[in-house]
């Protein structure tokens, strides 16, 4: 699965992370990863799309000036608004691939 931020296409995949990663986004390859063991992918799918389209916006860049954890509590903030509101559509795994690392 692919999604379009800004222009640029991001791969969604689903990985194996740690425990405590519910997902990450690279910047530099354009890979969007999740980790199937938490809970909801379609919140954290958006989450990482929020961190992907402050990058590509060059906000990222602006943010960090300002200190560690702003662009964190930036995207939470969105998410949580996007989340209460009911505006986060569910993602069908199906779609998804694999790292081809496993899921376990």
């Amino acid at each position: 699965m692919t999604v379009d931020v800004l222009g640029r296409s991001y791969k969604v995949k689903v990985a194996k992370l740690p425990k405590h990663t519910y997902g990450d986004c690279d910047h530099d390859k354009a890979v969007i990863r999740l980790n199937k063991r938490h809970g909801d992918l379609s919140v954290t799918l958006v989450h990482e799309v929020i961190h992907a389209a402050l990058y590509e916006s060059g906000l990222t860049h602006i943010i960090q000036q300002h200190g560690e954890g702003l662009e964190e509590a930036i995207v939470r903030a969105i998410e949580h608004g996007l989340t209460t509101a009911d505006l986060i559509p569910e993602v069908d795994l199906e779609r998804i691939e694999s790292d081809g690392m496993g899921t376990d």
